[in-house]
């Protein structure tokens, strides 16, 4: 699929590009040919200037010479004719011949200087040319062109070269173009790009006041570009497809490799248990623990809980390296609260086993004997595994009943609402650090922080900020009845012994020590 994926991918590019070339090419004709066209015009208004001028007798000999070094001097002019009353009188060549009267017909159109334009000109040009002309009059003088010579530019030969009036009469033309597709494509304001209808051609229109240039050329000329292109881009799909090939290679043998490693880590009990200390908001007291798995390497390092803690869930090795956590709590923590009835450590608990409820067998088997009370445990789930609410209220109801405390953890990031906690047997909320952080700041979320706590006094919830860092954000929840912070204002997550230590430093004193979930 990778593989198809990207060599559709390379074909479907080398296409765009072929288009895309062909087009620049056929309007850089375009341009050229409307520089070319614009010149043109540019001289024979001049020659029409010069004989405009003229002081001598019309059609005298003298009219006639200057009208004839005028034509010569002019490229692309074929004849100038000087007319009285719309008729002919003479022209560059001499006098008409006798008997033969030549009128001008009403004009193609009138241009903003006042020179009219005759698309197929008097027939004085076609007697003297054999071929109709382009006629431009004005101050009884008529010029006439050579078609050919508007459009006279150098063109690849598949290139059809045209030039219009801004109507799409078609002035000038080179390789034959179809003077009614010119028509249409000139017409078309909008000058798309795309291929003219049934003709199969592509095209490209330059406009500049009252004329019109447009290139063509056959969609075979694409297809051979498009050829070209393909002799490049194709090898670049392969590469690419190797490489992605290669990457989903790695990927795979490296969640692979990560999952072998978390299983042969949970052979080797190398998963540890780190503790982020539970304050009092008032008073700084420690009332308990969060319990964080970490998983350290032989060589030292330690592998981020954001890696491999998602992995273990997608893989379902969450499961065991949660069993070994509880094994690893009660064994290190059991001193600590069998003396100090007020503490409690509180263990995350995935969306699987929320649905399930299977933890709760594990916790009491591992609690059976060990004298640590039920209600020294919380249980701390994440919104998303509360996703089907009926199989988690199951879970948490037989929890409660147990004796268990059960906390929402990283509350404000999932489907959060009062009618959602109203739904459910919980005794804490614990407030994101995300919300935590706006603290102070003036911003939509810091309004929501406010509205989250209000909304768990609300339900008379234990409430538990995580990730305090200032002191800023410690006064805001203490004024605001928040009664619980975590966060590294007060310690980061701390080995068993060092968060031992920490908890005889911060005691929970006299008539104040309690449970904290009481």
């Amino acid at each position: 699929m990778v593989v198809l994926l990207s060599l559709w991918g390379s074909l479907h590019f080398s296409g765009l590009r072929a288009r895309e070339v062909e087009q620049l090419r056929l309007q850089r004709v375009a341009d050229i040919a409307m520089t070319r066209a614009s010149k043109s015009f540019d001289e024979v208004g001049a020659a029409l200037q010069s004989v405009a001028r003229l002081t001598v007798r019309p059609c005298s000999d003298a009219h006639i010479a200057l009208m004839r070094q005028s034509t010569l001097e002019s490229r692309g002019v074929v004849e100038i004719a000087y007319f009285e009353d719309g008729k002919l009188k003479c022209s560059s060549w001499g006098m008409p011949e006798k008997g033969r009267t030549i009128v001008l017909d009403k004009p193609e159109f009138t241009t903003k200087s006042g020179v009219d334009v005759y698309t197929s000109a008097p027939p004085s040009a076609g007697r003297v040319t054999g071929k109709a002309m382009i006629g431009l009059f004005k101050d009884k003088h008529l010029v006439l062109v050579d078609p050919a010579h508007l459009a006279d530019i150098i063109a690849d030969p598949d290139v059809q070269v045209a030039v219009a009036t801004s109507g799409g009469a078609m002035l000038g033309s080179q390789n034959g173009p179809d003077a009614e597709l010119v028509g249409r494509l000139v017409r078309d304001k909008g000058n798309d790009p795309a291929i003219a209808g049934a003709d199969k051609m592509q095209a490209a229109v330059a406009r500049k006041g009252e004329l019109a240039t447009v290139g063509l050329a056959p969609e075979s000329s694409m297809r051979r570009q498009l050829r070209n292109e393909q002799l490049y881009i194709l090898p670049f799909g392969f590469l690419l497809a190797a490489v992605a090939i290669s990457l989903l290679v790695w990927l795979t043998r490296s969640r692979l490799s990560l999952q072998g490693e978390m299983a042969d880590a949970l052979k080797k009990r190398e998963f540890i248990v780190h503790y982020q200390p539970l304050v009092r908001l008032k008073d700084g007291a420690c009332v308990g623990a969060e319990a964080l798995i970490r998983w350290p390497r032989p060589d030292g390092t330690m592998v981020r809980p954001d890696y491999f803690i998602p992995q273990a869930e997608e893989s379902g090795l969450i499961e065991p390296i949660t069993d070994q956590l509880v094994d690893i709590v009660v064994r290190e923590m059991r001193a600590l609260l069998l003396a100090n009835g007020h503490l409690h450590i509180a263990i995350n608990v995935c969306a699987s086993d929320i649905q399930t409820g299977r933890l709760l067998d594990v916790l009491a088997r591992a609690l059976d004997g060990s004298g640590i009370a039920v209600g020294q445990i919380w249980l701390e789930a994440t919104e998303r595994g509360f996703i089907d609410v009926a199989a988690a209220r199951n879970a948490l109801e037989r929890a409660r009943a147990m004796g268990f405390s059960v906390a929402i953890d990283d509350f404000g990031t999932g489907y959060s609402s009062l009618a959602y906690l109203q739904n459910l047997p919980v005794d804490a909320l614990k407030i994101d650090k995300s919300f935590i952080d706006t603290i102070g700041g003036d911003t939509v979320t810091s309004s929501v922080t406010s509205h989250i706590i209000d909304m768990a006094h609300t339900l008379e919830l234990q409430i538990i900020a995580e990730g305090v860092e200032t002191p800023l954000q410690a006064d805001y929840l203490r004024e605001r009845g928040v009664e619980y912070g975590q966060g590294w204002l007060f310690s980061k997550a701390l080995p068993a012994a060092q968060f031992i230590a920490y908890c005889r430093r911060h005691p929970v004193s006299g008539a104040g020590a309690r449970r904290a979930a009481a």
